[in-house]
Order: structure tokens, then C-alpha cells, then sequence
């Protein structure tokens, strides 16, 4: 009996020591790099054939006979309302040096949240970048939006948040920090190794087909793409010179094509669809490439970045944006 009450006693002290902090343990963003969540891929068996559910509930049987765009365009990847991916990537951009990022990119209807991690290669110093956005357009055809950023690295610091409505607009800032990372500061190259990480995500047009309507040009002839069948996934894979290859109007095709047969670069996409769900639940992009937006553009990039799939944890999300909302709200001038 003794015995009995003593453990009620030590089970009675560890939880009034985790309810009184429960949210801090387990959703608080840490200071190191290390903030995602990953998830195991069980590929399972081999085999010939699955049957796969599409994205619009159909099921469908896969073997090796069928086209690759047949299967990817009935579940495809894109970036969706109601999740949270998680990055982690290690970047080597020409001009910037190596890094490693990690990043939590939340996302609803009408808002995206982000939180990332980076550090530079040598350096054990971990930037810290939070942003969040919202916009909505309004049955009058006004807009509401909020907007709230904090940027740490050492002892730099910059925040800002903005709220707009019929109403009026609010800042919350202050005269001792700046809004954003100022050019030239180190704060300001932790923000930017993050964002190679977040354009590739957003920019790029995962297992693009580069068939071209120049007949001359064949672009495809540089891009090997297969996929493999488990028991629980099909793996996608291709392989090509460069992420995105510009076949706009206006540019030269030929220069285009002379640049891709003669490149030496190889960029690698994989995809995880689970068979069962016809969700994507891990991309994996690897090899070195060309950089091809912004200021950085034909500089060469070389990248391992994985990105995990998760259904959204409401109460996570929440939790983080309110803390990220109240520092800055707190910090800045009354």
C-alpha cells in the first residue's frame, strides 16, 4: 500500500511539473537548428504492380507499363492549406558559402507561416527567422492583412508587425531595432540562406516536363525520369541539368539549348507517394545546379534538401504564432 501511494505521489509531482509548462515542452521553438519534424518512409517489398488511390479517390492499378506523367498528374505535389512541411537542407550557394536550414512552413487558408533555422558551415552561431502572413480579400473588395516578422542572430535582432483593415493600419516596431535584417549583416545572410531554401520550394515546378513546341530544341533528351513500385509507395525520380529550364517567350531557344547540352550539372527530384493514401509524403531534391531567381541567378548551387509532409497540428501552429505575436507586440514601443 505503501509502495502504491508513493508512486501516485511521484506520478502526482512529474505532472504538476508538465501541466504547469505543457506547451512550452513540447511545441516551444528550440534554440539549435534541429526544429522539423521527419517521418519514416517504409517502402516495403518490391513488386510489379499497386494498386494506387488518386487524389480523387479512385483507385487505380500501377504497374511498369504505365506512363510516368499517367501516374504523377493523379497525385502531384503541391504546396496545400491544412499542412506543415518540414525542410531540412543543406545549401552550398556560390557566392554565400555552405549552410545547413531547417524550416517549419505552416500552412491555412489565407496564411503561411514560417519558421526557419540556418547556420553557416564552421560556425555553431544558429539564426533564427519567423514570418508570418495573412490576406484576405473582403465581399466590399477591400483587403485585411497581418503581417509579423522576428529575425535573432547573436546578439542582432530586427522585428516588425503590421495589421490592416478597414479601419486603419497598426505597426508595432521600435526605434531601436530594425524591421527587417539590414543588407551587410550577418543577421541579413542568415535570412538569405533561408530563403534559397524557401524559393526553391516555391519556385520551382517539381518534375517538370521540358518538352519543348520547337521541335528542333529537345530539351527532354537531357532529363531521365523512372519510378519504382513497394508494397506502400512509388517512388518518383528525375533527373535533369538544371531545376527550371527557360523556355519562355522572348528568349533565344537556341542559347538555351546550347547551355543545357553543354552543362555538366545534375539535379535529382524524388517523390514518396503513399499507394494507400495517394499523398506525397517526402520530396527529396540533391545534386548541384544552377541558381535561377533573383540576384543570384547563373550562380552554381549545389543542394540536399529533404522536405517532410505532415497533416497540420492546429494547436502547434497556434501556439507558435501566438508566441511570435506577443514578442513583437511586447517589444515594440507602446
Amino acid at each position: 500500500m505503501k509502495r502504491f501511494i508513493a508512486i501516485l505521489s511521484l506520478i502526482s509531482i512529474v505532472f504538476s511539473l508538465v501541466s504547469c509548462n505543457f506547451y512550452d515542452l513540447f511545441f516551444r521553438s528550440p534554440d539549435g537548428l534541429d526544429i522539423i519534424e521527419t517521418r519514416e518512409i517504409v517502402l516495403g517489398e518490391a513488386v510489379n504492380s499497386v494498386v494506387l488511390k488518386t487524389r480523387g479517390g479512385k483507385k487505380i492499378t500501377v504497374d511498369y507499363g504505365s506512363d510516368f506523367y499517367d501516374i504523377y498528374d493523379k497525385v502531384g505535389f503541391w504546396f496545400e492549406s491544412g499542412k506543415k512541411y518540414s525542410f531540412c537542407a543543406e545549401t552550398n550557394l556560390e557566392s554565400r558559402g555552405k549552410a545547413y536550414v531547417n524550416i517549419n512552413n505552416y500552412r491555412l487558408e489565407n496564411t503561411e507561416f514560417y519558421e526557419a533555422r540556418a547556420m553557416k558551415d564552421g560556425d555553431d552561431a544558429v539564426g533564427s527567422i519567423e514570418e508570418y502572413m495573412y490576406r484576405i480579400y473582403l465581399e466590399d473588395h477591400s483587403i485585411e492583412s497581418k503581417n509579423y516578422s522576428r529575425f535573432i542572430y547573436k546578439d542582432q535582432k530586427a522585428f516588425v508587425g503590421t495589421e490592416f483593415n478597414k479601419g486603419g493600419s497598426t505597426v508595432y516596431s521600435s526605434e531601436e531595432y530594425p524591421l527587417m535584417p539590414e543588407i551587410g549583416s550577418e543577421l541579413n545572410e542568415m535570412y538569405a540562406h533561408t530563403g534559397y531554401v524557401r524559393a526553391l520550394a516555391n519556385l520551382t515546378s517539381f518534375f517538370k516536363n521540358y518538352e519543348s513546341s520547337d521541335t528542333k530544341y529537345d530539351y527532354e533528351q537531357f532529363v531521365t525520369r523512372e519510378y519504382k513500385l513497394y508494397e506502400n509507395y512509388i517512388v518518383f525520380k528525375q533527373t535533369a541539368p538544371f531545376l527550371n529550364i527557360f523556355t519562355s517567350i522572348g528568349q533565344d531557344p537556341a542559347l538555351i539549348y546550347a547551355q543545357i547540352s553543354n552543362s555538366n550539372y545534375s539535379i535529382t527530384q524524388e517523390a514518396y507517394c503513399n499507394v494507400k493514401t495517394g499523398e506525397i509524403e517526402l520530396i527529396k531534391v540533391y545534386g548541384k545546379t544552377l541558381w535561377h531567381t533573383q540576384e543570384h541567378t547563373g550562380q552554381k548551387l549545389e543542394i540536399d534538401m529533404k522536405i517532410y509532409v505532415h497533416d497540420l497540428n492546429k494547436t502547434e501552429y497556434q501556439y507558435k504564432l501566438d508566441n511570435l505575436i506577443n514578442y513583437v507586440k511586447e517589444n515594440a514601443e507602446k
